[in-house]
């Protein structure tokens, strides 16, 4: 008797602290941490084929076509954000790198999180590939019109 006592007791506490805990917890938060790591991964992963394209080929690819499949899969992205252009620029010998899609915020979030560990001149959250200046959205919105273009110097 005493044994079910102090299993219902148990339980009963199990519940409390669960539904107290869902209280504090962030959806939103945990979705952007895993969205900024997806993001991260990406240009890990596309700067890595870009320098493995350069060794071999002894140039510098034009489109995203010259380096998937040969030098590496396309790279996973968050939900909403697709691949849309890598360009050389033959004056500068700058790659821009670009995405584009409409995010969710949790998506927005893990870009300006990115951009903030990235630097401000290499990652920018734009409407169209090349800005030069972030769009800022000034109310919170169910999804953010977005073009990301990130520069390798």
């Amino acid at each position: 008797m005493f044994n079910l006592i102090i299993s219902v007791i148990s339980v009963a506490v199990f519940a409390i602290l669960l539904t107290a805990g869902s209280a504090y917890f962030d959806s939103d938060k945990i979705l952007s941490i895993r969205d900024k790591s997806k993001i991260d991964a990406a240009i890990v992963k596309v700067s890595t084929a870009i320098t493995a394209y350069n060794l071999i080929e002894s140039k510098f690819p034009r489109s995203i076509g010259d380096l998937v499949p040969q030098y590496t899969s396309e790279p996973v992205l968050p939900t909403g954000l697709s691949w849309q252009t890598l360009t050389f620029n033959d004056i500068t010998g700058e790659i821009r790198i670009c995405l584009g899609g409409s995010v969710q915020n949790h998506v927005y979030q893990a870009l300006i999180s990115s951009k903030n560990d990235a630097g401000k001149d290499r990652f920018i959250i734009g409407s169209s590939c090349g800005d030069q200046e972030d769009v800022v959205f000034s109310e919170k919105s169910a999804s953010y019109p977005v073009v990301v273009t990130y520069t390798i110097k």
